[in-house]
Order: structure tokens, then C-alpha cells, then sequence
């Protein structure tokens, strides 16, 4: 699923010791909403998060003081304004709606 979501939404990553877009056990790609208090609008900000082979091999608890590999993820097409990785809750819905074939969503 990661693979289909990746291909679908443009997304790349490369975390330190994996190869670029490798999924390992574990992954997750994350999306998680974000209200600017200031401006009154929402942003989407996706990262993929892994266990480091390292982690792995020394089967490490992930912690606050030792977490996974992280890497924040720009959507093509979707960029709120002075960010490099957020994106707009409206340019995130464009961006989604684009990618499925609306004869699949029903």
C-alpha cells in the first residue's frame, strides 16, 4: 500500500542506510493535519518514518530520545506558501482528487 500511495500522490524518500523509496518493515507514511491559528487554514504535512537497520538489528524500543528515521515529504503540485513540505488543505484535496480515476471510487 505504501508503493500504491507513494506512485499515486509523486512521493520519494530516502532515509539513511535504505535505498530511495525502499519500504521496510515498519514504514509508515504519515499525514497529519495542521491549523494555522493566524492565517485560519489547514495544511497537510506527510513524512515517512522507519526503523533504522541499526534499530533493527539491535532490536532498539523506539522512544522519544531514540524515534525512527524521519524524512519530511514534498507533495508535487501542493506547497503552502513559505514552506518547503506543507501543503494546503485545499492544494492536498486537489492534488488527491487528480490522482484517483473516479471510476475506481465508488
Amino acid at each position: 500500500n505504501l508503493s500504491n500511495l507513494s506512485g499515486m500522490l509523486g512521493l520519494t524518500w530516502h532515509l539513511p542506510g535504505y535505498q530511495a523509496d525502499e519500504t521496510p518493515p515498519g514504514g509508515a507514511l504519515v499525514f497529519s493535519l495542521w491549523r494555522d491559528p493566524a492565517a485560519g487554514t489547514d495544511v497537510v504535512r506527510t513524512e515517512y518514518l522507519a526503523q533504522t537497520l541499526d534499530q533493527m538489528r539491535s532490536a532498539d524500543t523506539l522512544t522519544l530520545a531514540r524515534p525512527p528515521a524521519r524524512q519530511g515529504l514534498a507533495i508535487p503540485g501542493c506547497r503552502a506558501a513559505g514552506t518547503r513540505t506543507d501543503c494546503s488543505w485545499d492544494a492536498f484535496e486537489h492534488v488527491v482528487q487528480q490522482a484517483i480515476d473516479p471510476a475506481f471510487a465508488r
